[in-house]
């Protein structure tokens, strides 16, 4: 059983940062979690964060990682209502 509330809201956070000799400019989707906005991760990346191009893609990756996650948890009996 799942401890954690997934909230509805999702949002990118616009981050800047220094990789290989270059500074990188990149979207981060967040996706809530107990109240908080949580960075979504991606084992493949170099920062192991999920780097977007665009707000309009990151907005997407965090609302379809939200959808699932509130899936799997309405599944285990603990939703967001």
């Amino acid at each position: 059983m799942s401890r954690y509330h997934v909230g509805r809201k999702v949002r990118s956070k616009y981050i800047t940062f220094y990789r290989d000799g270059c500074i990188v400019h990149k979207y981060i989707p967040q996706v809530q979690i107990d109240g908080k906005f949580i960075f979504c991760g991606d084992e493949k990346s170099p920062s192991k964060l999920m780097e977007c191009s665009t707000r309009k893609e990151a907005w997407l990756a965090a609302k379809s990682i939200r959808d699932k996650a509130m899936k799997k948890t309405s599944q285990e009996g603990i939703g967001d209502e």
